[in-house]
């Protein structure tokens, strides 16, 4: 996954690296037809 599948997604927005692992964009909830969890800090992905 790290190598194929994370550097696409990365440069497509719909996921973020964080010092604290993988986090979803507003962007990735949107294409995904659903809502970001309570605490999402938009596109900084930190809770």
């Amino acid at each position: 996954m790290e190598t194929v599948a994370e550097p696409y997604l990365v440069r497509e927005g719909l996921i973020l690296r964080t010092p604290r692992g993988r986090a979803a964009t507003g962007a990735a909830w949107k294409h995904l037809g659903m809502s970001p969890p309570p605490g999402h800090q938009g596109e900084l992905g930190l809770a």
